[in-house]
């Protein structure tokens, strides 16, 4: 049984008063109403009598759940006006309304104040995850990530309010960036914290990030604080660069104080390689620490190329363009598109099946259940590394509002020309891969969908397409019932890291060899500093081991 939610409502007039309303109780100012979780079906029953001269009963009986009854309340704001006589209000067969608040308030008032009611009691108990966005590059991909979660979150015709509860952690050792960042940010329905990591930074130096743990305490207890706002907890998200200081040195270190002291919670990174010309001196060897920690602290690694991103984006410039003079790319667009990337698969799904030609539409959204898409894309331990895609084009490129409602066609071909381009002479091959349709209303979609699949197992070479191959399609983008927007997105595990590995391995191993730049880490780490080295080149290249054996004879 629900628990009672005792909602008060003062008496403003008295029934009696009023000639349609004569005999009826006056107000008690006390509604016991039901308590139960936004997802909850209910078995709604309203019956309406209108005052006799109408001689108009009205019964209205669904299945809903609280959000999706929100959604009719402007319907109901209707029967409001055309002098409702008395109602009956059926909550899984338990009758819940007192027809006196129904004159004084409506019925879509009583209704919209017992929704706020749940929608507020929900919010404090639902699980959170917690997204930590580390340095300058996890700051600026967060802040384009919440802008996109945020608009889907605060759409007025949302069917439901947001199923996954986000708490953001901003950190770095600049003021500058996060102060920037919270001077630009609205108001933001999901919960912020900046942590003042001091104005130092961190030099470029993964040593320097990670032993430097002046402020580590004082991030842990926002953390600690985070995931107890909860009684469960949907994971962590850790956005960062593996080429910088902070990103990669204090994000390791946070991703392994995380996994020590929450062993049983799910780690997933989103790691932002550098451009290969090169952006540090140190790159190479910070990008082969980060991610040999990252390896062996976190349950997945979404690996962002800058080249390859950056070749997705120019193309879109290059297409427009038409032999006109491109556009400069922008960090902003490739933050754009990785935001995009992101929401594709953090964003809520409402599931919908084609079974023996018939739509079978789910109504209750599900929220990012992280460890699923763990299980889905890693199902070999030492290969973790994900490459994610989207159909979208960034908005410096065109109207991104118009390029959300193309056809299932053009949005397959946007998503195909948006995959990283492979090495001459080789050819793409995935562990596995999840491909993610939203916006699948109507048969469109499932007329093509057999050779629309087809299409994208071979274009991502998925070994074991039987196994590993899983398609989610969804009936809503996101939240917004009434929104016609459409997009496919993939997260794949395939060859695409590879070349990224080869190269990175290749250099690190040869600076190293040569004693380059070493001085700069010992200053932080001392004599650990050569066991670390040691740990994460043999990690980074069982890792290429692993990807080179299982993939190596279909490249």
């Amino acid at each position: 049984m629900p628990s009672l939610v005792r909602a008060s409502f003062p008496t403003q007039t008295t029934p009696s008063a009023h000639p349609n309303y004569a005999g009826l109780r006056r107000s008690q100012a006390v509604w016991d109403l039901p308590s139960v979780p936004l997802d909850t079906e209910l078995n709604v029953n309203v019956t309406i009598s209108f005052p006799a001269a109408q001689r108009l009963p009205l019964s209205i009986e669904s299945m809903s759940t609280v959000h999706t009854l929100k959604s009719r309340i402007a319907d109901l704001r209707g029967l409001d006006e055309a002098g409702v006589q008395r109602i009956k209000l059926t909550f899984n067969d338990t009758e819940m309304v007192d027809s006196d608040h129904i004159y004084e308030y409506g019925i879509s008032k009583v209704l919209l104040l017992w929704i706020r009611d749940v929608e507020k009691r929900f919010y404090q108990s639902a699980p959170y995850m917690i997204v930590l966005q580390i340095g300058q590059c996890g700051i600026q991909i967060g802040q384009q990530l919440f802008d996109v979660l945020e608009r889907e979150n605060t759409s007025k015709e949302s069917a439901i309010g947001p199923l996954s509860r986000f708490r953001q952690l901003v950190i770095d050792t600049e003021r500058k960036t996060w102060r920037k960042r919270q001077r630009e940010s609205r108001s933001s329905i999901f919960t912020t914290q900046y942590i003042d990591n001091g104005t130092t930074g961190r030099g470029n130096n993964w040593a320097h990030g990670y032993w430097d743990i002046s402020h580590l305490e004082a991030i842990m207890n926002a953390y600690r604080k985070a995931a107890e706002a909860s009684d469960t907890n949907d994971g962590t998200l850790l956005l960062h660069s593996i080429a910088g200081g902070t990103g990669s040195g204090l994000g390791s270190r946070i991703a392994e104080e995380v996994r020590d002291r929450y062993p049983k919670q799910c780690l997933m990174t989103f790691a932002v390689a550098p451009f290969s010309s090169g952006e540090t001196a140190l790159q190479h060897y910070n990008s082969l620490l980060t991610l040999g920690w990252m390896h062996r602290y976190s349950d997945l690694i979404g690996f962002l190329s800058n080249d390859a991103i950056m070749g997705t984006v120019s193309r879109q410039y290059g297409l427009v363009s038409r032999g006109a003079k491109v556009e400069k790319v922008t960090l902003d667009d490739l933050n754009e598109y990785i935001a995009h990337c992101l929401a594709g698969l953090v964003l809520p799904t409402t599931e919908v099946k084609s079974q023996s030609g018939k739509l079978e539409y789910k109504r209750k959204p599900s929220a990012l259940n992280a460890w699923n898409v763990v299980a889905e894309l890693t199902p070999v331990p030492s290969c973790k590394m994900a490459t994610l895609a989207s159909s979208t084009v960034v908005s410096g490129v065109g109207n991104i509002a118009n390029d959300f409602t193309l056809g299932w066609d053009s949005l397959r071909t946007n998503l195909m020309r948006n995959l990283a381009s492979m090495p001459i002479g080789t050819r793409r091959k995935c562990i596995a891969a999840r491909l993610q349709a939203r916006g699948v209303i109507g048969p469109e979609y499932w007329q093509k969908s057999a050779q629309f699949e087809q299409k994208f197992v071979t274009k991502l070479g998925v070994v074991n397409q039987s196994k590993w191959f899983d398609v989610k399609t969804s009936s809503l983008y996101a939240l917004d019932i009434k929104s016609p927007k459409r997009s496919l997105d993939v997260c794949y595990n395939g060859s695409d890291v590879i070349p990224v590995l080869d190269s990175m391995l290749t250099k690190a191993e040869a600076m190293y060899k040569a004693g380059a730049y070493l001085h700069w880490y010992e200053r932080y780490g001392g004599s650990e500093v050569q066991e670390v080295f040691s740990d994460c080149f043999e990690i980074i290249q069982t890792a290429n081991d692993a990807y080179t054996e299982i993939l190596g004879s279909h490249l």
